[in-house]
C-alpha cells in the first residue's frame, strides 16, 4: 500500500439504511482506503422499499468535486446513483476533463433492490453516450446490462456495453436461478473470464455499491484489473457470508473486514 492509503472519490447517493455512500465509506474503510463522498441524491428508503429520491443540484455536485480536487489527489472514482440526465452530463464533463486521468468504476444504478425506479428514463442514454466511455469497468447486474443495451441476451449487452468505449465490463449475477453465482468479465478482445461462487439465500441491500467500490480501491492500489476485479468479488462474498438482517427484507452485507495488500 505504501505511506499513504489510496483516495477513492465516492459520487452517488445517500441511503439512510446503509447502502450507497455509507456502502462506499466501509468499504473503502475495509481496504485501508479514504472515501471522499460527494452525494447525488437523498433517497427515503429502507431494506424493503424505496418512497422518494431527491436529486441534488448538478451545480453544488460539480463544485463539491472541484473543490475535493482543489485539495486532494484522487486515486480512482466510484460512480453511483446518477438520478437526472443534468447531474449525469454536469458529471460526464468532470470525467472527460479534470478526471480524465483517473480510473472510473461505474455502478449504473436503475432500479433500486428492492424493485423501485431511482433514475431518470433518459438516464440509459446519458450512461452509454457520456459516462461509460470513460469507464475502466463497469459493474452492471443483469438487468441493467440488458436494460443498457437494449439487448436481449447478455454475451450481446456485454460487447454493446463494451462497444461504448468502457474498458472492461464485469456483470453480475443477481438471478436465483441456481445454486452458484456465475459473474461474467468482459475486457475488450479477449476471453472472457467466469467466477464462480456459492449463493447464499436471501436478498443483500448494498452489495453492488460495495462490488464496485472494493474494484476502484484495488485499481487504487495498482492491481491489475483483473486482479482488483477478482479481489473485491471475494471480499463482497465473505461480506454476504456474514450479512445480517436488523429489517424487514434485505440482509446487510458486514464490510468491516480489514482487509491489507
Amino acid at each position: 500500500m505504501g505511506t499513504r492509503g489510496r483516495l477513492i472519490l465516492c459520487v452517488g447517493g445517500h441511503d439512510p439504511s446503509t447502502a450507497g455512500i455509507q456502502a462506499d465509506i466501509e468499504t473503502c474503510a475495509a481496504f485501508d482506503c479514504l472515501a471522499l463522498t460527494v452525494v447525488t441524491a437523498w433517497t427515503t428508503q429502507n431494506t424493503a422499499a424505496v418512497s422518494k429520491v431527491q436529486p441534488a443540484a448538478p451545480d453544488d455536485v460539480v463544485n463539491q468535486i472541484r473543490a475535493l480536487l482543489a485539495d486532494f489527489r484522487v486515486d480512482a472514482c466510484k460512480l453511483g446513483l446518477v438520478p437526472t440526465v443534468a447531474i449525469g452530463e454536469r458529471l460526464a464533463q468532470l470525467f472527460e476533463h479534470e478526471l480524465r486521468s483517473c480510473p472510473l468504476i461505474v455502478d449504473p444504478l436503475l432500479i433500486a433492490g428492492s424493485g423501485d425506479r431511482l433514475v431518470q428514463e433518459d438516464m440509459t442514454a446519458v450512461f452509454m453516450r457520456r459516462l461509460l466511455p470513460r469507464a475502466a469497468v463497469c459493474t452492471p447486474n443483469v438487468d441493467e446490462a440488458l436494460r443498457l443495451s437494449g439487448s436481449d441476451n447478455l454475451p450481446a449487452a456485454a460487447h454493446a456495453l463494451l462497444a461504448t468505449g468502457c474498458n472492461a465490463v464485469l456483470v453480475t449475477d443477481t438471478q436465483p436461478r441456481a445454486a452458484a453465482i456465475i459473474n461474467q468479465l468482459y475486457v475488450g478482445a479477449q476471453a472472457d473470464q467466469s467466477f464462480a461462487m456459492e449463493r447464499y439465500a436471501g436478498d443483500y441491500h448494498g452489495a453492488g455499491c460495495t462490488l464496485a467500490t472494493a474494484i476502484a480501491c484495488g485499481l487504487a492500489t495498482q492491481h491489475p484489473l483483473r486482479t482488483a476485479v477478482a479481489a473485491a468479488q471475494q471480499f463482497v462474498h465473505a461480506a454476504v457470508a456474514q450479512a445480517w438482517r436488523p429489517g424487514s427484507r434485505q440482509h446487510i452485507p458486514r464490510r468491516n473486514a480489514r482487509i491489507r495488500s
